[in-house]
């Protein structure tokens, strides 16, 4: 691995994605757009929500505001971070080769691409979470920003490893949106939802954000932040599989010199 090799990838990765106006139009476009629109429609009516404190399963009085406010975020970093990851990757499959002829190598370029997400993450974060402190301020506002965070990286992972993985780009998208609305939009609510309580919950891409999320918003004292961690080896282990189904994509084959007429036959054939 060459750092240079990586800063350069991150470099001509960054202009190519600026370069992309009207996605980032959109990027901030759609959230302010749905915020207003479904603000202005929510019913002046209570909601509760349950959530843990001291240990103890309660159930807690909100607004309907309060109630949108603090849970639409995360569909929404879900659906923007994936796309986002989707796209990345996707346009990965097709500039990098030239790069990998040029020597670079796949984990190189990955990396590059990493990183540039990493970065979209944070900005996503802090604009969503901007937005959302109109509707909700969260009594512990540090974790809550941090739990959108993780819900955006491993999101932005699942969204380049569903772009590696299908070559269709409407299907990856809608494979994005399905992903992002089901999990975090309902199987993650506490009390909407009886999936929460199996065992193979933890597996869910949102389980530790939404978890952590609930407890910084909602109760006045912080029990989720070390397991919301776990977050980092889930992402880590979607990155992991980016990669080799990256590798696979993107694979050049060599025809040596006094193979090139096999080559050729066997494509043929």
């Amino acid at each position: 691995m060459n750092a240079r090799r990586i800063a350069t990838a991150l470099s001509l990765t960054g202009r190519e994605f600026l370069r992309r106006r009207g996605m980032i139009a959109l990027m901030v476009g759609i959230p302010v757009f749905g915020f207003v629109v479904i603000f202005l429609a929510l019913p002046q009516q209570p909601a509760a929500l349950e959530a843990i404190e001291n240990d103890v399963k309660v159930r807690v009085s909100l607004t309907q505001t309060e109630l949108f406010g603090g849970l639409s975020v995360l569909t929404y970093v879900g659906l923007l971070a994936g796309v986002t990851g989707l796209y990345l990757m996707r346009s990965a499959m097709s500039a990098d080769r030239r790069l990998m002829v040029a020597g670079y190598s796949p984990f190189e370029l990955v990396s590059a691409r990493v990183l540039l997400l990493l970065l979209i993450d944070a900005a996503l974060s802090l604009f969503l979470v901007g937005l959302m402190l109109i509707f909700l301020t969260p009594r512990q506002l540090p974790a809550f920003v941090l739990a959108i965070y993780w819900a955006a990286v491993i999101y932005s992972f699942y969204g380049g490893l569903i772009g590696v993985l299908v070559r269709n780009e409407l299907g990856g998208i809608i494979a994005v949106l399905f992903l992002a609305n089901i999990d975090v939009g309902y199987l993650e609510i506490p009390g909407y939802s009886t999936v929460l309580d199996e065992w193979f919950a933890v597996l869910l891409p949102g389980f530790f954000p939404t978890q952590l999320a609930i407890d910084a918003a909602f109760t006045s004292r912080l029990e989720k932040l070390w397991p919301s961690l776990w977050s980092i080896p889930h992402a880590g282990a979607v990155a992991g599989f980016m990669l080799l189904g990256y590798q696979r994509a993107t694979h050049i084959h060599a025809f040596l010199p006094e193979q090139r007429g096999r080559g050729r036959w066997r494509i043929a054939a």
